[in-house]
């Protein structure tokens, strides 16, 4: 029955639940993407219309199953977490602050949409459950329902 797995491979994240349970532990990226080269990343795997997800906390022996819509944030490693853009490419990036039930979070947005929609507002009416918050050499992958209030900060 192996050979019906998909080679996976651990990636160490932070998980803020939506009633404001932190657990840190690894999520488990497919090694290939269909899409790309490499590994999948954090934000196509979330993205994916799975409900559910496998998660070992750090303070556990086996994996429990995570329901993504009660995941507020998964945060990871900005290097593990890169995009398909050659960096030429100009993509607009918008200084936000995100404030959800338990927690705000301030941070770059960076809106990779087609040229007539690059509002904030366009971004969080996307299609995809999950949007990248870019925090220094973090990614705060934040599911959008959870998010109460957005207030986009001058300077950025």
């Amino acid at each position: 029955m192996n050979e019906l797995r998909i080679p996976v491979m651990p990636l160490e994240a932070e998980v803020l639940l939506r009633d404001g349970e932190k657990i840190n532990g690894c999520i488990f990226l497919p090694t290939a993407a269909s899409n790309h080269t490499g590994s999948m990343r954090p934000m196509e795997w979330l993205n994916l219309s799975t409900e559910f997800l496998p998660f070992l906390p750090n303070d556990a022996s086996a994996a429990v199953i995570l329901n993504k819509h009660q995941i507020a944030v998964l945060t990871v490693s900005a290097e593990n977490d890169k995009g398909d853009l050659p960096d030429e490419t100009p993509v607009p990036l918008r200084r936000v602050a995100l404030e959800m039930k338990n927690i705000t979070l301030e941070g770059v947005v960076s809106i990779e949409m087609p040229e007539n929609k690059v509002r904030v507002l366009d971004l969080l009416n996307s299609t995809e459950k999950f949007m990248t918050l870019q925090d220094g050499d973090r990614h705060h992958l934040v599911r959008k329902e959870h998010v109460v209030r957005v207030r986009e900060i001058e300077g950025a």
